[in-house]
């Protein structure tokens, strides 16, 4: 997918089928919907993994990749850690749904912040190719 569109366009793309699905599950709690969800959980999860790899290694300069991506490994790790933590006491306290609520939630704030990233950054380009050299 990544050949034939924009990198930052195709993780925005896989994020929305693992949103979707996440958010889909919620709405219809039912087993025979979990099992025809878990590849759309396969893809949108392997998808953005796969394309923000890819972007790593075209944006970022050698010298520094391995930096930078221990970096983003120890965030993403370190918010997975907060966010069990979380889950686990509201499972405890609340119930399975509140929880899966507030990761719904999250995914479509996170999946917003994409689109918006996205979205001013085609608009920045478009501005910027505009503009000649004198």
């Amino acid at each position: 997918m990544m050949k034939y569109i924009k990198i930052e366009v195709s993780i925005v793309m896989t994020m929305l089928i693992y949103v979707i699905s996440i958010t889909a599950m919620i709405i219809e709690p039912s087993v025979m919907l979990l099992y025809g969800l878990a590849i759309f959980h396969a893809i949108g999860n392997a998808g953005t993994r796969v394309a923000r790899n890819v972007l790593m290694m075209e944006e970022i300069p050698n010298e520094v990749m391995g930096r930078v991506d221990s970096l983003f490994r120890l965030i993403g790790t370190g918010i997975r850690i907060v966010l069990l933590m979380l889950f686990t006491t509201g499972v405890s306290k609340v119930g399975v749904m509140v929880p899966f609520y507030l990761l719904s939630f999250i995914l479509i704030l996170s999946l917003g912040i994409a689109i918006n990233y996205v979205i001013s950054k085609r608009k920045f380009e478009a501005s910027v190719s505009n503009k000649s050299i004198v």
